[in-house]
């Protein structure tokens, strides 16, 4: 394998630039202005919505990302305090008060609230819970999720749970063991604050605490990826996105020690089996690979319906037993069909999903695929 080390040089200092970015002496000076004015204005802020006048304890400038990195901005986290009790302000800090900012005072109360209505939803208490959201939040990713940690301007009087959750971004999930009627019964009570658009809501079941225990849903994640990630372990599902509910039918099918799923079909409906190698690794150079080297001399067909997003979960130890390329290569997952509308074929590695416990996941989507199969290889599509 042949390396550039000037070109390596150059984009580990590339990679450099942008993770530091570069901050002038001017702008931290401006930005050090700006974080306490913030403060003040937390304080008026604070002073106006609960009529109280709360203590400073810190604060923390906003970063935005950029091309060249992250960027300091005029709004502040403030850590404030008031009769014992800790909670945060996001406050801009570019002008005096102008009553923009928003705050965590409430969050206690407001997630009590949203449990009473998940749970008066479907009549029993979730066996996890947990729910975020609030302003500000495309900062998270550039600072952590402590800027998106319910922030709400409007004061919550116990009677405006709708009007003040639904004037930012809400972001729930709640997940049951054992049988729960999740359509029927979301149909049945539904309120006005899951059917909002600024509302994500995920309603999980599972078989088992173990299940439950195993799955790796994120709250502030795309719910549907998530359920899709892991369906060895979801037993149904319910999402609420884009002003409409979503029921999931996960079935799961198994080929020797990995299982698969077809989001469009039922396990019934076509198969995954091992077969004798029937194409050679010539064929797939010049389709984007240099050197097609196979992990095995066997390949896995898809007998059926494979015009779909598919799923592959592949045990850990799996992939131990697979001995690495002669370089060291990676073990991917390739796929190879014929195309029903060109008749050519068609070569893809499969997008890495990410893992769960015991498996790594990964899916691929080919809406006219024909002949479908897929097999471990090498990754030595860039060597040369």
């Amino acid at each position: 394998m042949k390396k550039n080390k000037s070109m390596a040089g150059f984009l580990l200092g590339m990679t450099a630039l942008l993770l530091t970015g570069c901050i002038s002496e001017e702008e931290r000076a401006q930005a050090e202005a700006w974080r306490r004015q913030a403060e003040k204005n937390a304080v008026e802020y604070i002073e106006e919505k609960y009529g109280f006048e709360a203590k400073v304890l810190e604060s923390e400038t906003q970063k935005r990302s950029d091309l060249f990195g992250a960027k300091l901005t005029s709004t502040a986290l403030v850590t404030m305090e008031y009769d014992g009790k800790q909670f945060k302000v996001l406050s801009d800090g570019i002008d005096e008060y102008k009553d923009e900012a928003s705050d965590n005072y409430q969050k206690e109360e407001l997630v009590a609230a949203v449990k009473e209505e998940v749970t008066n939803l479907f009549g029993v208490k979730p066996d996890s819970f947990d729910v975020m959201g609030g302003d500000n939040e495309d900062s998270a990713d550039v600072n952590d999720e402590a800027f998106f940690d319910m922030f709400y301007h409007i004061y919550y009087d116990g009677t405006n749970l709708e009007e003040v959750l639904t004037s930012e971004p809400l972001y729930c999930l709640a997940e049951y063991v054992g049988d729960v009627d999740l359509d029927g019964l979301y149909e049945q009570n539904k309120t006005a604050l899951f059917e909002h658009r600024f509302v994500h809501a995920g309603f999980v079941t599972y078989d088992s605490k173990e299940d439950m225990d195993l799955s790796v849903i994120r709250t502030n994640g795309n719910f549907e990826n998530s359920i899709y990630m892991n369906a060895l372990y979801v037993k149904d599902a319910l999402l609420f996105e884009k002003e409409e509910a979503q029921s999931f039918d996960l079935s799961i099918g198994q080929c020797e020690d990995f299982y698969y799923l077809n989001v469009d079909a039922n396990a019934s409906q076509y198969n995954v089996v091992k077969k004798a190698e029937q194409y050679k690794a010539d064929d797939w150079n010049g389709h984007g690979f240099k050197h097609a080297t196979f992990a095995s001399d066997m390949a896995y067909y898809i007998e059926g319906n494979a015009e779909s997003k598919l799923y592959v979960y592949v045990p850990k130890e799996k992939f131990e037993q697979i001995p690495s390329g002669d370089h060291g290569e990676t073990v991917v997952i390739a796929s190879r069909c014929i195309s029903e509308k060109t008749g050519e074929d068609s070569y893809d590695i499969w997008f890495h999903e990410g893992e769960i416990p015991g498996y790594e996941v990964y899916h691929n989507y080919n809406v006219d695929a024909k002949d479908y199969s897929f097999r471990f290889m090498y990754d030595d599509r860039g060597n040369d």
